[in-house]
């Protein structure tokens, strides 16, 4: 067998980039990473996030800090559910044989 993807033999491709890019897991690896660095820049700037949402009239002032800490709260969750799905797709990539 000479590895090729689209061979039919039920091969599974890997975890990876180049050109394994189009295999599902890959693609949900990359999607994932993606979500990762987009809830890192929010949660760098969920501060002025806020603070703009005061400022443009959306928020009360006296709900900055509840807006904060709720925001924060939900960049928190929504980063802890991508990284345990991050792990179950390497869990489950490991455990079928792909590297």
């Amino acid at each position: 067998m000479t590895g090729d993807a689209t061979s039919g033999r039920g091969r599974h491709l890997r975890v990876g980039f180049g050109h394994w890019r189009l295999a599902e897991e890959t693609q949900v690896v990359s999607l994932i990473l993606a979500g990762l660095i987009m809830l890192f820049a929010l949660s760098l700037a969920h501060d002025e996030i806020v603070d703009g949402a005061v400022e443009a009239g959306w928020l009360a002032e006296r709900m900055r800090e509840p807006a904060e800490i709720v925001l924060g709260f939900v960049i928190f969750a929504a980063w802890s559910a991508l990284t345990l799905m991050f792990a179950a797709v390497i869990r489950t990539s490991a455990r079928n044989g792909h590297d």
